[in-house]
């Protein structure tokens, strides 16, 4: 959870609380507007609102491509024959650089699609270069 909390995925209790932590640390907002996609082409707008408490701290701004649903079928191993269901995989990641969290910044980004996706998602946020801490996240449907 946002890169401050681990647990094993299988242990519905640690991952509820590590949820309810998560929900209660600061985020800081971030939009995603203006997002087309043209063929196999996705651009959009991504803004962050200066946060004063964060003053002269820095992180770094990431947006990706995923996809909402994949399915992968397995043929050696423990899961041999089977079809595995898999959510939100990333398709593409894309670095835009350092933004100061006490300024408002603005970037726009354009990024290739993958043909025949199973219903995409756009992903930016930002991360605490230091620590690996997310700082915010902002989702939109393609």
């Amino acid at each position: 959870m946002d890169g401050r909390f681990a647990f094993v995925g299988s242990d519905g209790r640690a991952a509820s609380s590590a949820i309810q932590k998560a929900i209660r640390e600061r985020k800081i907002p971030i939009q995603i507007s203006n997002v087309t996609l043209d063929g196999n082409h996705v651009t959009a707008h991504i803004e962050l609102d200066a946060d004063q408490s964060f003053k002269g701290e820095r992180a770094v701004l990431y947006v990706a491509i995923a996809d909402n649903r994949v399915e992968s079928h397995v043929a050696h191993g423990e899961n041999a024959g089977r079809s595995l269901a898999h959510v939100a995989v990333t398709r593409a990641l894309k670095q835009l650089g350092t933004v100061d969290l006490d300024r408002a910044s603005a970037k726009d980004v354009s990024f290739p699609v993958e043909p025949g996706a199973s219903g995409s998602r756009i992903v930016a946020f930002i991360q605490d270069p230091k620590s690996g801490h997310v700082l915010g996240v902002a989702v939109k449907k393609l």
